[in-house]
């Protein structure tokens, strides 16, 4: 969104909102076409709060009103995180996980059980969620072996901090296909992508 009044307290957005989105809805793709592969991000934007470089370059392009989305306790905390959403989005900020269509996560040991989440349903498997998560680093920690669209053969995946029981519920999420949540991992201004389709394997 562009508009020409800046309210005070709410940072700036993207300087060229529209060329700025395409190019990182480009890295989102191309993410998305190859998962686990880290992608840096390039952004003008000015990050309100705990988000980070590439979790805000990614809500500026994809949250619209169209988009309700949830905060996790570390972001809501933060009253100049949702008015920044709104002012540069207009998206809705809901209560609940299930009524999202994206998720911010500003701290992984806040990250709720993804089946709390929507996962779409047979005729719309389209409107899972998606959950975009911030971690303390996207290589380095437990690796497990990814397999799947846009693998060619395997490859391994080695976030830090996520939860114990996170890849026995991704999983169950893998399972569901064609429904099931998507995620992104952010770190500053690097990001990869995880989408539902992707088998992971300790």
């Amino acid at each position: 969104m562009s508009l020409a009044y800046q309210p005070s307290g709410i940072l700036p957005g993207f300087n060229d909102p529209v060329h700025e989105a395409q190019q990182v809805f480009r890295q989102l793709l191309e993410a998305m076409s190859h998962p686990s592969v880290i992608v840096d991000i390039e952004t003008t934007a000015e990050s309100p709060g705990e988000m980070r470089e590439a979790m805000t370059a990614l809500a500026l392009t994809l949250f619209d009103a169209d988009t309700p989305v949830w905060l996790d306790a570390a972001l809501a905390e933060r009253a100049s995180i949702a008015d920044y959403l709104r002012f540069h989005c207009g998206c809705p900020i809901v209560q609940s996980p299930v009524e999202a269509a994206f998720a911010l996560i500003g701290s992984v040991e806040c990250l709720p059980r993804l089946e709390r989440f929507s996962m779409g349903d047979v005729q719309y498997p389209e409107r899972s969620a998606t959950v975009i998560m911030e971690t303390p680093q996207l290589t380095g920690g437990a690796a497990v072996v990814l397999t799947g669209p846009g693998i060619e053969t395997t490859r391994d995946f080695d976030a830090v901090g996520l939860p114990d029981w996170f890849w026995s519920a991704w999983a169950v999420n893998h399972g569901a296909f064609p429904l099931g949540v998507d995620t992104i991992f952010t770190c500053g201004d690097e990001f990869c992508a995880l989408p539902r389709s992707t088998l992971a394997e300790a």
